[in-house]
């Protein structure tokens, strides 16, 4: 029985790290996940190690600790505590909310996808109201409807916290009304910075952003392995599945004067915030 213990104590000491980890990695959904995450595994031989909701506030607490070779990853749903970044730091992955409402567009209209919000949605929420609004979400934003239909049905939704079912205005707002982008501990990353020329990237930008990142969690980057590990970004993560790699500005597409009017209304100022337009004039 005492050996048993003992290897078990020796196991939990193996896979998890002593100390809490010096940074926590957050990303808004929709916004390069996957590439930033890459980026960090391939910077620093560690791999994103998710946080369900329910033990969020413990990490923030450090009442746990990540598992070696890992680091903590949750999503911009969950703000982070000021308090918990006078010891830690924050890597804050953020996008261009036009393309991240292009992307979830196309990401909710996959079966797969619908499945699983509606799982997670019984599990949050059961009542009757909000189930006949969330099936009314779900018909609507049917890929058989046309994109315009779908994009303005979306944007109504996000006024109401009762119908936003993507939780936009809950994860822009997030951002918008709690984290200090200049805050010495956070590092503001942009999905376009990080993304390959085959995107619409630019590669030198590519480059001086790991090396900005690398800089940022006090690791040493030559300028012969920043070049290496730009060029290995592009492809190899689940985005890449059945489906066209990412685009910079996919939402000039879609975006007709009608949604642009919709989309200034309700997240305007959160894209000025975020330093992707000076203002509604665009």
């Amino acid at each position: 029985m005492k050996v048993w213990l003992c290897c078990c104590m020796l196991f939990f000491q193996m896979v998890f790290s002593s100390e809490q980890e010096s940074f926590v990695l957050c990303t808004m959904p929709k916004s390069g996940s996957y590439l930033i995450e890459k980026s960090l595994n391939l910077l620093i031989k560690k791999k994103a190690y998710y946080i369900p909701p329910k033990h969020i506030q413990r990490v923030f607490k450090q009442e746990i600790t990540v598992p070696q070779l890992h680091f903590f990853f949750f999503h911009t749903h969950y703000p982070v505590p000021l308090e918990f970044l006078d010891n830690n730091k924050l890597i804050l992955n953020i996008r261009d909310l036009r393309d991240v409402l292009i992307s979830y567009l196309f990401f909710v209209s996959e079966k797969e996808s619908i499945a699983y919000q509606r799982k997670v949605f019984d599990m949050v929420d059961k009542s009757i109201k909000k189930r006949k609004n969330f099936e009314t979400f779900v018909e609507m934003v049917n890929d058989e409807k046309p994109v315009n239909e779908r994009l303005c049905f979306i944007l109504e939704c996000a006024k109401d916290k009762d119908q936003d079912f993507l939780y936009l205005t809950n994860q822009f707002g997030n951002v918008f009304e709690i984290y200090t982008l200049d805050h010495p501990n956070i590092f503001v990353c942009r999905f376009e910075d990080l993304l390959s020329p085959r995107g619409g990237g630019d590669r030198l930008k590519q480059k001086e952003t790991l090396k900005n990142v690398a800089q940022f969690l006090d690791v040493p980057l030559s300028e012969s392995e920043a070049d290496e590990i730009a060029h290995r970004l592009w492809g190899g993560t689940p985005t890449f599945r059945n489906r066209p790699g990412p685009k910079v500005g996919q939402w000039k597409q879609y975006f007709d004067d009608e949604i642009k009017t919709a989309f200034k209304e309700v997240f305007g100022e959160y894209l000025i915030y975020f330093g992707y337009e000076q203002d509604n004039n665009w």
